[in-house]
């Protein structure tokens, strides 16, 4: 297809996935990280779930300036924290003693969070498009480390 000029990726229904479809790439991200703290929010607290999250049931970010974005931020800064402290953790204990405690769990915390972000990234939005803007079925990996 690619030889053709036709494009990679299947095109997907407005109804069915709105992010490939907006006409701003500042738009899609937003929405995407906004469709993020859904699935953080599912994964943390699945309260309430919907057999189809079509359309509008997710109603999609188109300004910077929206309040959204705010827990779309805070979700990243709190994962690149985790990361970055278990991690450090996780250096600093090894060279302090031969077997220390606070660096395993934080090899521990940090495995958990590789293990729920890796599997979560093909149906992220984030380098392709997926056929379904949000969707339990996409957790059922990541909600096994949760």
């Amino acid at each position: 297809r690619w030889i053709r000029g036709a494009r990679l990726s299947p095109h997907f229904s407005f109804i069915d996935n709105p992010l490939p479809s907006l006409p701003s790439k500042m738009a899609r991200v937003l929405s995407a990280a906004h469709v993020h703290v859904r699935y953080a929010r599912l994964l943390l607290w699945p309260s309430v779930l919907s057999a189809d999250y079509s359309y509008n049931c997710v109603p999609l970010v188109h300004h910077l300036l929206d309040r959204r974005n705010l827990s779309a931020a805070a979700l990243y800064v709190l994962l690149a924290y985790a990361a970055a402290t278990a991690l450090c953790r996780s250096k600093i204990g090894a060279q302090e003693t031969a077997c220390p405690v606070r660096a395993q769990s934080s090899l521990r915390v940090l495995y958990g969070l590789v293990l729920i972000v890796f599997p979560f990234v093909p149906a992220s939005h984030a380098f392709v498009s997926v056929g379904t803007l949000v969707a339990e079925r996409l957790l059922y990996i990541p909600s096994v480390v949760s």
